[in-house]
């Protein structure tokens, strides 16, 4: 099975009683005199809200509560039956679900997040938006989330799950698809994604851990403090149209590092080796050797963090051919599910009007 790297690690403990990796600061001491000036520089992290929409986007963002890192972590969901005691969650229509339809709340779902006010929204630099692809609630509020951030000046990250494993999941997966790829070109955004594939029931827990881990290190990489990268820096390699030029639209957003191996069976989009949209990288030293190679990219900017910190590259790529492959999957279910519709049902079929047939 190919395999990547992406995150260097720590563990700690999250609310829901799953490990998490977060990459934590361990040696203050790792920049000597030589390397920088002793006077520390003004923090050039961002300030983060992480959004859970529906049950897969709850479950996923619920560990980050208590993260300091994040300044909000709001719940946003059709009904109250993915919240715990204890929890607050925004519930966005009459609170009956969706029930998997994506048509059945869209129009409540899209009217109640434009009425929102901005404390309900936890409005930051940065939006981190998690929700399912497959699903009904979240599929619809997770890509309307995206669009009312980016209209009221938030910087959008999405990270979705993928399932392709049966009919409907997989023909709202590729609608959630078209729908996040219209709002970023009507609304002129580049909408930055990471892509997990929860294809195989057996593996949700490892697809819940990673997708977890990768939030974790994406907000290390937003807000740890450093040296030669400022926070218009960060912004511009979530939007590198602003600065160099690139395409409007989805983009895949990966992240390497030494330490934790990523089956990339899960974490769809890792193994791109085309020139990249942009790069962010951050090192524990200016003088460390990158330990993985990097592409060419229109956009790089590169620093070191004022701690000891595992290194971070944050890749942001036009290259979406893991998505393709989603959208020729489904093509082929839909193929695969008209080719076998209800046959043996259609041929019990009878034009009698009674109930019953003689």
């Amino acid at each position: 099975m190919t395999q990547a790297t992406v995150v260097d690690i720590t563990v700690t403990k999250g609310s829901n009683d799953m490990d998490l990796i977060a990459p934590t600061p361990s040696d203050p001491n790792t920049i000597s005199e030589s390397q920088v000036n002793e006077k520390k520089p003004l923090s050039s992290a961002v300030t983060v809200t992480v959004a859970g929409a529906g049950g897969a986007g709850i479950n996923l963002s619920r560990p980050f509560r208590t993260d300091p890192r994040i300044n909000s972590v709001l719940f946003f969901d059709t009904s109250m039956t993915n919240i715990r005691p204890g929890e607050s969650v925004n519930v966005i229509t009459n609170g009956s679900g969706s029930g998997s339809n994506r048509s059945e709340n869209a129009a409540d779902i899209q009217r109640n997040i434009s009425a929102m006010e901005k404390e309900e929204l936890g409005l930051n630099d940065v939006a981190i938006v998690v929700f399912s692809l497959a699903g009904g609630s979240g599929s619809v509020c997770g890509p309307l989330l995206i669009r009312e951030y980016a209209r009221r000046g938030v910087r959008p990250i999405a990270v979705v799950v993928a399932d392709t494993s049966h009919a409907v999941g997989a023909n709202n997966t590729l609608n959630t698809l078209k729908t996040l790829n219209s709002i970023a070109l009507n609304n002129e955004l580049v909408i930055p994604v990471i892509v997990l594939s929860n294809d195989l029931a057996s593996r949700r827990g490892d697809v819940d851990k990673m997708g977890m881990n990768l939030i974790s290190v994406l907000t290390g990489l937003l807000t740890a403090p450093t040296y030669e990268v400022d926070r218009n820096d960060r912004l511009n390699w979530i939007n590198p149209s602003k600065v160099a030029g690139s395409s409007l639209g989805v983009k895949i957003l990966s992240l390497n590092t030494p330490g934790l191996t990523v089956d990339t069976d899960i974490v769809l989009g890792t193994q791109s080796n085309d020139m990249v949209d942009s790069l962010l990288v951050l090192t524990s030293s200016p003088d460390d050797d990158l330990v993985i190679k990097l592409p060419p990219a229109r956009l790089k900017k590169s620093g070191f963090y004022i701690d000891k910190h595992p290194q971070i590259i944050g890749k942001i790529s036009s290259d979406i051919s893991s998505i393709e492959k989603i959208i020729d999957h489904v093509e082929r279910m839909k193929n695969l599910s008209n080719a076998n519709s209800h046959k043996a049902v259609d041929r019990l079929a009878s034009n009698s009007s009674d109930d019953l047939i003689l």
